[in-house]
């Protein structure tokens, strides 16, 4: 019998690469159709959910089959449509099981599953709830025309016009700068590439947590105290480029800090990828100190003897 989850799809766009989706929804294993909020632009961020759907089956939900999925590039002024199969399995087994959550002593439901819309034709699906994230598979669609009357309410305009008007309200006085940037269709991809590591926090007081934001929008937490039932909401130790990173801790006084740890995402895509090929099938290892005085934050990542210092990070400390 299938899993089941009182879960809720949701869509998701890059905010530098807004879509238009057309027509987005989900073939349940009956059947059925679930709808994703479609017909209406998306930017709020990749992986973020966006609006959610309320129609479809009321209550817990299985996981579902396929996805059809038909959207508009705003920036590039390209159509792309198609269905896939989805990976059933893994969705089954995470409705099944739950995700770890931080502050709980069991598994929690999954609360969204998310559907990403980026350029060249790049889909993502993630299975989200309490701030964590996992990646349910990533696809591919071709390219395919949409005529500007399935989207423009105005009956005038065509798809340059109907592109420019929605980039003129998402994107604002960005739009030149936007489209000025290389082809970003190969970037969610890279984005994607996994590489093998784990993560510590070093300094002179004992820390809490540590939530990693990863560049392929999923996120998990570690567990610094030894005292969680669970040490981690990772599957593994296997993970995207982080895209950012929260740290939480006591001093002596019982006062709470937290700090915050922002990446460049050129600088952190070239460091993993030039010492992944010294660590080879070695674990490397991503290393943060809050400084004890200057309210910020190193970064470190260590191959073996081998480390890069990040130095385009913004970082701040807090109290929480």
């Amino acid at each position: 019998m299938a899993s089941r989850s009182d879960w809720s799809a949701a869509e998701s766009a890059p905010r530098d690469y807004p879509v238009y989706i057309v027509t987005a929804f989900f073939t349940m294993p009956s059947g059925a159709i679930e709808g994703i909020p479609d017909d209406r632009i998306a930017y709020g961020g990749w992986g973020k959910p966006g609006s959610t759907q309320l129609m479809g089956e009321a209550g817990e939900k299985p996981a579902p089959r396929k996805l059809t999925a038909e959207w508009f590039d705003l920036v590039a002024g390209m159509g792309y449509k198609g269905t896939i199969e989805l990976p059933s399995n893994r969705i089954d087994a995470a409705l099944s099981r739950g995700l770890p959550a931080l502050d709980k002593p069991k598994n929690v439901p999954v609360d969204f599953i998310v559907v990403g819309f980026a350029p060249g034709g790049y889909l993502a699906v993630w299975l989200q709830a309490r701030g964590v994230s996992h990646l349910a598979g990533t696809f591919s669609v071709p390219q395919s025309e949409i005529s500007v009357d399935r989207m423009a309410n105005d009956p005038s305009l065509n798809l340059d016009q109907f592109a420019d008007s929605m980039l003129s309200l998402s994107l604002k006085d960005r739009v030149a700068e936007i489209r000025a940037r290389p082809d970003p269709s190969a970037l969610y991809k890279r984005y994607a590439q996994r590489y093998s590591y784990n993560a510590v926090v070093t300094g002179p007081v004992p820390f809490d947590y540590l939530w990693l934001s990863f560049l392929d929008a999923e996120r998990d937490w570690f567990d610094l105290t030894g005292r969680r039932p669970q040490a981690t909401s990772a599957e593994g130790y296997s993970f995207a480029a982080p895209k950012s990173a929260e740290i939480g801790w006591s001093d002596a006084e019982g006062r709470k800090f937290g700090a915050e740890v922002a990446f460049d995402p050129d600088e952190v895509m070239n460091a993993f990828w030039k010492l992944a090929s010294v660590a080879g099938d070695s674990q490397m290892t991503l290393e943060f100190e809050p400084a004890e005085k200057g309210g910020t934050v190193d970064a470190y990542l260590k191959a073996g003897d081998t480390f890069y210092r990040f130095e385009r990070t913004t970082s701040q400390i807090y109290r929480r």
